[in-house]
This record gives C-alpha cells, structure tokens and sequence, in this order.
C-alpha cells in the first residue's frame, strides 16, 4: 500500500510492517530492543509486542524503520557515545539536542558532537573542533548576565569552574530558548542560557 497525504503527493512509503520486519531492522543495525525504543521513541515493552504479534505495526514507526534500514548511517550519527572527560555539557534548544561539549577542564581538552546540521544551533557554529579558548569564552557568554548580577558579591571566584557552577544555579526559563544540562561527576543538572 502507498502512504498518501492529504494533498496531491504520494510517497513509495508501506503503512505497515510485520513485527519480523521490525526485527529484521533491528537486527540490521545491531541494536538491542532497548535501544531500539530508545531510537523509535518506545517503551522496551512496545519493540517486545511489535515483534512477537501477529498484528502489523502502523504509524511514524514505520516509516522511521523503513529510512534507517535504508540509511543505517543516521543512527551512527545520532548515538551518543559514552563521556570521555569528566565534564559534559549538553547545548541544547528547547527539547532538541544541538551539540554535546566533552570537557576536561585539568588538561584542557575538549570533544564536541552535534546533532544537528544548522549551524546556528551548534554551540560553535560550524566549527568542529573549537580550541579550549573557544570554550571559555563559550562558557562567559552563557554565564554572562548571571556573573553580571554577582559581581558586587564578596569572595567572587573567577574562571571555568565558577561559570559552570553559575550554569549549575540558572533556572530554565522558557520553552524555545536555548540551555545548558550539565553532567560533573555522575551528577546531572538542567541549566538555561
């Protein structure tokens, strides 16, 4: 069957899938059934029904099975690997990851990966490989205004670790804007920029 829309268009596109077939892609790109859920954007329990039911599967998830099994490489870009430094940064706009900021702060070094190709939304731009530099003043721009407020403030503390710590503080203030989650030590917290 060819999935049609409302208007003229028509897309090469099956409206279902069988739960093998669901399967099969899965198998394909080497993911687990968590991590396929996570990839789909349901519960474990939903891949384990999917796939062991004699009911087709229907919906956006059919159509996301259908791209990633011809185009395997979008999940490789959308993993996130694990952190290699004890910081980690995520840049993100409303709900949407933009850039994930790798940090270690002692020997300054750096790895970044973003997650979306418009790069007014990547935390440097098309830059790949920003230098610790690009970093720092990354970090007093997003800390800027709250460093602003402290700044009559006794025993102020200056560098990295206090425009993180300010970014730790700062409350998310609206759905849309751009905002920091930051992960230290296993610890996580949600910051807006």
């Amino acid at each position: 069957m060819i999935m049609r829309s409302k208007g003229m268009e028509r897309f090469a596109v099956s409206e279902t899938m069988t739960g093998d077939e669901i399967k099969q892609v899965r198998k394909k790109l080497g993911l687990t059934q968590r991590q396929q859920a996570g990839l789909f954007n349901v519960s474990k329990k939903t891949i384990e029904r999917w796939e062991a039911g004699k009911k087709a599967v229907t919906g956006p998830a059919v159509v996301l099975a259908r791209i990633v099994s011809e185009y395997p490489q979008i999940v490789e870009n959308l993993k996130i690997p694990a952190p290699p430094y004890p910081l980690r940064l995520w840049y993100l706009y409303g709900e949407e990851i933009c850039t994930v900021i790798d940090v270690d702060e002692e020997n300054r070094r750096l790895k970044i990966h973003n997650y979306t190709s418009v790069d007014e939304k990547c935390a440097f731009g098309r830059n790949e490989m920003p230098l610790f530099e690009e970093y720092e003043a990354f970090l007093k721009k997003h800390s800027a205004g709250q460093e602003a407020k402290e700044e009559g403030m006794e025993h102020k503390k200056e560098g990295n670790e206090e425009r993180i710590r300010i970014l730790e503080q700062m409350q998310r203030r609206q759905e849309g804007a751009f905002w920091i989650h930051v992960e230290r030590n296993g610890r996580k917290k949600l910051e807006n920029i």
